[in-house]
């Protein structure tokens, strides 16, 4: 008979530490180890049928001449960043992920699409001051990087007046024959110009400077301008607008000998996120934006597709912090985008076939049987399986099996937590986190419970999005570490020391893990998983926790306890339903205890009538 309590980690191989880093991928540190990228990629039948909206998307831009855009919208870790990684790889002719497992019928389909030369570019917006600095900086950075001897000069990007301004100042000190002769030695001045062939003259130099800033003979003057006295001048300065910008931006890639130009975005909304409070800037920015799909200039010298990373639409981190004319006008550029963007969805769903490949691949044979036979302990018994997968997207035994000794009820807490944390907490890491917090202890007959999330997305270092789920964390962390926490070790005899040192199994462990679910269910209300916590559901997500000399029992424990901290804590309440009743837990950010024992010596007779006389002239 296979042994459940072999470690799990002679089962699976488990981290001894997980960093900040881990599962978080940066599109342009992708592209800088390629390999190791595409090595970890996972394609399912959904990704695929991705791949394949957005390399028609890309297609239609080509074949229409109208710039296009698309979201990549999932959850926190359904990995956005590694698909527009691998979708840049796509584009710009790399053979290995050409023929990555999964994606060859997308490939074949779009072979006419994937010989065109197209020029691919990532951005990582966290710590941009702004959109137009963001984007046309890291087009100057990646056309230098990429084409460091091309013949053809850079695009201006930014706003020349300031330019120009310094160079009538230079040519008044140096006068025409020398500032103008600088040119001729340099060979500024090429033929292609139309009127402006040959090199740099007074008359030339007058005649840009009195033009547009998106004029592209004064660009070309500019640029000369730039590549011979103010080399420095390229990353200085206020950038031109977005329309004016990107015709520029364009143009340049079109003279390169690109047929179209392919923004990767990442970190958009949660950069905008961070700002939320300023409704100016949110505002101005959004609007920028939207100028990647409508220029207001007409069609670009080559189209432009982009794909935007979106864990969330920026609407749903708003909360109605704005007020009045601000919320409606805010309301009106996300919904604008909404309009005009395409939407592919990474969902959910991935999940299971993804966790199975990154992180429960079975070390050898004895390993995957006792895998299978902890699978088919869980499943024998049916009202607590039931709960174990349910989920969202609806899972079924298999996804079962493939995130054992997770489950898919906790991994749609997961992904709902996650969610509303920042970047570097996605439903991966925070099961890798769980497998290594257990290293030592876990066996292959444990599940993963519910509660053990509290420790790590509650109680650890990473911060939620907005300020009303920091207000709920707080409160959460509240709650059990001045509440729950403290009634437990009293309850079970011990102190804080001695709690640290038991047995997974212990009884204090056990009850603390059931409190703890409850705490998540609180903070995350909209996860289907944490939908109405009977008492049965909330042992079925504990599987193996609560422990009945009599099966099927567990509920009347689970029960036993609630009324036990209902008798306590106000916050926790239990149903009238007989039996199996709903138990939930109602945070707020306001300790009522310490309000009353603040003011307990103001609870006397004398005041008690004052306030009774009070009462009964009032309804006279």
């Amino acid at each position: 008979m296979t042994d459940l309590s072999m470690l799990l980690r002679d089962a699976i191989d488990i981290p001894e530490a997980v960093h900040d880093d881990d599962f978080v991928l940066q599109i342009h540190r992708a592209q800088e180890a390629a390999e190791q990228t595409l090595t970890d990629y996972v394609v399912t039948e959904s990704i695929a049928d991705s791949f394949d909206k957005g390399l028609t998307l890309v297609q239609s831009t080509l074949a229409s001449g109208s710039s296009k855009g698309a979201f990549i919208h999932g959850s926190f870790g359904s990995g956005k960043s590694h698909y527009m990684a691998v979708m840049h790889l796509l584009l710009t002719g790399n053979p290995h992920a050409k023929a990555l497992t999964g994606l060859q019928a997308q490939v074949a389909k779009h072979e006419e699409l994937l010989s065109r030369k197209l020029l691919a570019i990532d951005y990582h917006l966290i710590g941009a001051e702004s959109f137009e600095s963001a984007l046309f900086g890291g087009y100057l950075a990646a056309v230098k990087a990429r084409h460091p001897d091309a013949d053809v000069s850079p695009p201006v990007l930014h706003r020349s007046d300031s330019l120009f301004d310094n160079a009538d100042q230079l040519r008044e000190q140096m006068g025409d024959k020398q500032f103008f002769s600088r040119f001729e030695a340099s060979g500024s001045g090429a033929s292609g110009w139309g009127d402006f062939a040959g090199a740099l003259t007074p008359e030339l130099y007058e005649s840009a400077r009195s033009k547009p800033a998106g004029d592209a003979d004064r660009q070309r003057v500019v640029g000369d301008l730039v590549r011979t006295y103010f080399t420095a001048f390229e990353n200085t300065g206020s950038w031109l607008d977005m329309s004016d910008g990107l015709h520029a931006m364009t143009a340049h890639a079109k003279k390169l000998g690109y047929d179209g130009v392919v923004l990767f975005l990442d970190e958009l909304v949660l950069w905008l996120a961070n700002r939320l409070r300023d409704t100016a800037f949110i505002q101005t920015e959004t609007s920028k934006v939207a100028k990647l799909v409508e220029t207001g200039l007409g069609s670009l010298p080559i189209p432009l597709v982009s794909f935007v990373a979106r864990q969330r639409n920026l609407k749903d981190f708003l909360g109605g912090g704005a007020v009045g004319a601000e919320q409606v006008a805010l309301d009106d550029s996300f919904q604008w985008w909404e309009g005009r963007f395409e939407k592919i969805t990474l969902a959910a769903a991935n999940l299971p076939q993804i966790v199975n490949k990154r992180l429960l691949q079975p070390t050898g044979e004895d390993g995957k049987a006792a895998l299978a036979a902890a699978v088919a302990r869980v499943r024998a018994n049916p009202v607590a399986f039931k709960h174990l997968l349910t989920d969202e997207v609806g899972s079924a035994a298999v996804d079962f099996e493939q995130v054992y000794p997770f489950t898919p009820a906790l991994v749609d807490a997961m992904v709902a937590l996650s969610s509303i944390m920042q970047r570097e907490r996605t439903a991966l890491k925070i099961m890798s986190e769980l497998l290594s917090r257990g290293r030592d202890e876990l066996t292959v007959g444990d599940v993963i419970p519910a509660g053990d999330l509290f420790d790590v997305v509650v109680l650890g270092d990473a911060e939620p999005l907005t300020e009303d789920m920091k207000n709920l964390f707080r409160a959460a962390r509240t709650f059990y570490t001045r509440k729950m926490r403290p009634y437990l070790l009293d309850r079970h005899s011990l102190s804080e020391g001695e709690a640290k040192e038991l047995q997974r199994d212990h009884p204090f462990r056990r009850e603390d893990r059931l409190a703890k679910t409850l705490l998540v269910a609180a903070i995350a209300p909209g996860a289907t998983s944490l939908k109405n916590l009977t008492a049965s559901k909330l042992a079925a997500l504990n599987f193996g926790t609560v422990v009945s000399m009599i099966p099927g029992q567990e509920a009347a424990h689970v029960v036993r306890h609630a009324r036990d901290w209902n008798a306590v804590f106000g916050e926790v309440a239990v149903g009238a339903q007989a039996g199996d009743p709903v138990i939930t837990l109602q945070l707020s950010g306001v300790d009522y205890d310490s309000v009353l024992a603040h003011v307990q010596n103001e609870d006397t007779h004398e005041n008690r009538r004052s306030l009774l006389r009070r009462l009964m002239a009032l309804r006279t």
